[in-house]
Parts: C-alpha cells; sequence; structure tokens
C-alpha cells in the first residue's frame, strides 16, 4: 500500500507540474518556476489527498503488519554496577585512597575542585574528600554539575554537590550514609 501513496504523490505531482508550467506561460511568468511550484504542491497534495481515498489508513495498516527493523545502537553504554557488583562503589575518603582505576568508576570530589581552590586556602585535589561514583553520571549522560559561578563560599559548593550526587545517582541507589560521610569528611578537613 505504501507503493500506492508514493505513486498517488508522485503523479499528484506531475499534474501539479504541468498545470503549473501552463499557469505560468499563461500569465507571463517564468515557465521552469511555475513547474516547480506545481510539483511541490502536487506532490504535498497527493499525500494530503491519500486520506480521502482511504490510502493513510491502508498504510498504518501495512506497517503495523510489517513493523521495521529495529535500529543498532551507535554507542553502547557500560551497565551501571549496582551497590552488590563492585565493593568501591559509594566509597567515600581522600581522593588520592579511593581511586579504583579500570573498575568503571570515577572517584568524584565533593566540593567540586575548582570551586573549592577558590575558597580553601593550600586546597589540594589529592587528599580532597571524593566518592566513588559509576561512570555513567560522572562523564557520560546525565551528569552531575561542574559550575564553578555564583558560589558565596565552600558550604555552597558541598550543598549543591551533594544535591547533584542524589539528582543523578538516586534512581542508582546511592546511600544516604554515604553522603552523610561526605559532609562530615568535608567539614573535618576544612573546619566549615
Amino acid at each position: 500500500m505504501l507503493k500506492v501513496t508514493i505513486g498517488f504523490a508522485v503523479s499528484s505531482a506531475i499534474v501539479g507540474g504541468v498545470i503549473g508550467g501552463i499557469s505560468a506561460a499563461i500569465t507571463g511568468n517564468n515557465f521552469w518556476e511555475g513547474v516547480a511550484d506545481g510539483v511541490v504542491w502536487g506532490f504535498i497534495s497527493g499525500f494530503a489527498l491519500g486520506p480521502l481515498f482511504g490510502i493513510r489508513k491502508a498504510v498504518q495498516v501495512q506497517r503495523i503488519a510489517n513493523p521495521p527493523a529495529p535500529r543498532p545502537m551507535v554507542q553502547s553504554l557500560p551497565p551501571i554496577a549496582g551497590p552488590n557488583q563492585h565493593p568501591h562503589l559509594w566509597r567515600v575518603g581522600p581522593y588520592n585512597r579511593i581511586q579504583s582505576p579500570g573498575s568503571g568508576l570515577d572517584a568524584h570530589h565533593v566540593g567540586q575542585a575548582r570551586a573549592m581552590e577558590m575558597f580553601i586556602p593550600g586546597y589540594n585535589r589529592l587528599t580532597a574528600p571524593a566518592i566513588n561514583v559509576p561512570i555513567r553520571g560522572h562523564r557520560v549522560g546525565d551528569i552531575v554539575s561542574r559550575n564553578t559561578k555564583g558560589f558565596m563560599n565552600a558550604r555552597q559548593v558541598i550543598a549543591r554537590d551533594i544535591w547533584e550526587l542524589r539528582r543523578v545517582y538516586s534512581s542508582r541507589g546511592i546511600p544516604a550514609s554515604a553522603l552523610r560521610e561526605l559532609i562530615r569528611l568535608n567539614k573535618t578537613i576544612y573546619k566549615l
């Protein structure tokens, strides 16, 4: 039935082109512009008039009877690690002690390192508080914010980062105890 719809639209385009060309010749306009306008409007009207002849319904039945093949995924992302799949997921501590290279996890600074450097004299990224999180959410997909503007102090940076961790990872099971530990660690290290 799809062939009938296309055939109807093409034949409408041909008829529209002929009518447009004749109309342009009679009115003294450019012949080829008239043909082009006629073809476009004929093609559009062919698809628009299809429902009057029951062609649209036939096309819908055809699509249901023969669904298109699924498209292959352009990019295949690794599955999200669950709390029981990796022993270091949601682990909190100094950045240099919790890193797990090759594990599918990233150590994420809380508060965000560039923002904290503005408020904490002698801030050291290697020993700053961090949490191991899945790569998806840290570097891929809906990621935690890395904005460094609009903060008045380090507490605001930490609060934003805790909020972002909840927003991105709550459906993946980030424990509240890990978030409390991040807050406690920041308060202890930076005397906030």
